[in-house]
């Protein structure tokens, strides 16, 4: 995938900050070996460079702390769309991905008209049953982070009281294989 002119919103970086604790030190020497020493939330970044430092992070700190970004985020995040359910969530999740990210200095989604430009994959989402979704993703990002943003998002938006639970199968599409894409299958009880 070409990520060449595509921009990440400084807030995912500003999840990195917030979930570092301990790791803080090697955090902010990750940052520095990608340039990145004076970032601002509301500022944006080459994907690229979030790439790297996600990738830098799983091999200094490990796959769980790539996770806990994604959980980070999902828990912090702004949601600009009136969110009832688990369903409003995640028949939204393209979109505002694509709202935190933008091309050669434009937005990816245009909010009015939700008119999407490609070229950082998607996050497709499919009803299964009445409390089974599957996503499938096929955006840039590590398989690990993927887990931690739906994870996150399912427990924020499920109905109070219900119990999440996230099936991603290494024997379906999984990017730690080599795949395009990964699969996800959320059910609550």
């Amino acid at each position: 995938m070409d990520l060449e002119g595509i921009e990440i919103s400084g807030y995912a970086f500003s999840n990195i900050i917030k979930m570092s604790g301990m790791f803080n030190s090697v955090l902010k020497d990750i940052f520095k070996n990608h340039q990145i020493d004076n970032f601002e939330p509301n500022s944006w970044y080459p994907v690229n460079s979030f790439m790297d430092v996600l990738e830098e992070i799983n091999e200094k700190v490990g796959a769980n702390a790539v996770h806990k970004i994604g959980l980070t985020i999902s828990k912090t995040a702004e949601i600009p769309i009136e969110v009832k359910s688990i369903y409003d969530f995640f028949s939204n999740i393209d979109k505002l991905y694509h709202l935190n990210h933008r091309k050669d200095g434009k937005a990816m989604c245009d909010a009015q008209t939700e008119q999407m430009q490609d070229g950082i994959g998607h996050y497709i989402y499919e009803k299964i049953e009445y409390n089974n979704l599957k996503i499938t993703c096929t955006n840039p990002y590590p398989c690990d982070f993927n887990l931690g943003l739906i994870e996150g998002f399912a427990q924020r938006f499920a109905t109070e009281g219900k119990k999440i639970y996230i099936n991603h199968s290494r024997h379906l599409p999984c990017k730690k294989n080599g795949d395009a894409s990964c699969i996800y299958f959320v059910t609550w009880v």
